[in-house]
């Protein structure tokens, strides 16, 4: 059966959820949007389990001040309790105030979500680098 609306609608707060908790370094929230041994390949390394994934998200205030992770045009497919969601992605740096953000990077994501105990999680998210 494919997704219901309900379930698009969950995962895209699932991915909302993500950009705003790792923007203020929630990471203890943000490490309970994945699956236990979920992960993150960030397009410089890979991040797996929820205790990396708390540390990194915990560092990314002072690794990127004032980050703003936006995402676009998210499209999002699945039968029963798995997912995938793929989506574009920019990350401002707005430290400094509006005259002084700039775009850090950009590129795309690439996920495997599965909905567990009824909640949707990240078991694999991938960042794609722009060339």
């Amino acid at each position: 059966m494919t997704l219901a609306s309900d379930d698009i609608l969950a995962i895209q707060k699932l991915i909302a959820d993500y950009n705003h908790l790792v923007d203020a370094g929630d990471g203890e929230a943000f490490a309970e949007l994945f699956t236990e041994d979920g992960s993150l390949d960030t397009g410089f390394n890979v991040v797996k389990g929820r205790d990396e994934l708390r540390d990194f998200a915990a560092f990314v205030p002072s690794m990127a001040p004032g980050a703003r992770h936006m995402v676009t045009n998210v499209s999002i497919d699945g039968v029963d309790d798995d997912a995938t969601a793929r989506l574009y992605l920019q990350m401002w740096q707005t430290a400094g105030g509006a005259a002084e953000s700039k775009l850090v990077i950009s590129g795309r994501y690439e996920d495997a979500l599965r909905r567990n105990d009824g909640r949707w999680r990240f078991v694999t998210r991938k960042m794609v680098p722009d060339a």
